[in-house]
């Protein structure tokens, strides 16, 4: 078993660090199974049989704590990304922005009405209709 696991830790280390995302990924159950790992080395301790299975614990324990750190830097790129997002479209929610993003329509509502406020503000038709958007200060 322990086999298995330090087989399948790396390849969850390697897909976490290259998803550049937090999505999809839980801290509880990694630190559940990290104080799994702990428990079972200080059993091997504890009751005197430490041999070849130790190390294999402490591996474990190494590369689970790995995916742990991986997984706060993920979540530090999800806010960054997030409140990229929001500086650029700070007037629409985040499943509009996504479905904008990912229909290819680039240019949203307000950084459209911030352009033509901004080259022609005497366009009050414009203005009267795109009421939500910031106002054009000369």
């Amino acid at each position: 078993m322990l086999l298995c696991f330090l087989a399948a830790w790396p390849v969850n280390t390697l897909k976490a660090y290259r998803a550049r995302t937090a999505r999809g990924t839980s801290l509880g159950f990694m630190l559940i199974v990290e104080i799994g790992y702990l428990c079972g080395l200080a059993s091997k301790f504890l009751a005197g049989s430490v041999n070849f299975v130790a190390a294999f614990y402490v591996i474990n324990i190494c590369v689970v704590g790995v995916n742990i750190g991986l997984y706060f830097r993920n979540r530090m790129l999800d806010s960054e990304r997030a409140c990229r997002c929001w500086l650029l479209h700070p007037n629409e929610g985040s499943r509009r922005r996504r479905e904008r993003f990912q229909t290819g329509f680039l240019a949203s509502q307000w950084s459209m009405t911030w352009i033509l406020r901004s080259t022609a503000p005497n366009i009050t038709f414009f203005n009267a209709y795109y009421s939500n958007a910031p106002q054009w200060k000369p």
